[in-house]
């Protein structure tokens, strides 16, 4: 059984639709689900850029 064209899109539609919604949240929350943040800095850092 195959969906009608205009169910294929709508689905489309609200699939892009939450994509979108979600990206907003994650810029108006400033947070994406991932790792905390550490408290301290890493034990190795990267070595400082040296100017001319």
């Amino acid at each position: 059984m195959t969906w009608p064209a205009w169910a294929a899109r709508a689905a489309g539609r609200i699939a892009a639709g939450a994509v979108v919604v979600g990206l907003l949240a994650v810029v108006a929350f400033g947070r994406d689900g991932g790792r905390e943040r550490p408290a301290e800095p890493p034990a190795t850092q990267p070595h400082a850029h040296e100017t001319d």
